[in-house]
């Protein structure tokens, strides 16, 4: 689902990420914004959907993981083709 997202809506631009199923109270995911996961030599970031929320229809759980991987668009600094330059996503 990652893949077919970044393929879509960032044209592939996104760098591959650990995606974690754990329980995250009060959130239906979160975007961990330092690269904490090692595979090989490569470090990567992590996308977590909240395990307690798997149940919700698949429309909400990709809306989630698409929200999440939009802060990990703004944490690698990528910029959508015909923004403005400089334009930057806000903190």
């Amino acid at each position: 689902m990652f893949r077919l997202l970044n393929n879509h809506f960032y044209g592939g631009q996104l760098p591959e990420v650990v995606i974690s199923l754990k329980k995250t109270v009060g959130a239906y995911g979160h975007f961990t914004c330092g690269k904490v996961w090692q595979a090989g030599d490569e470090r990567r970031y992590e996308i977590n959907i909240s395990s307690a929320t798997l149940n919700r229809p698949i429309e909400q759980t990709c809306s989630t993981l698409l929200h999440e991987m939009a802060h990990l668009a703004c944490a690698v600094g990528y910029q959508a083709p015909g923004r403005a330059a400089g334009r930057r996503c806000s903190r």
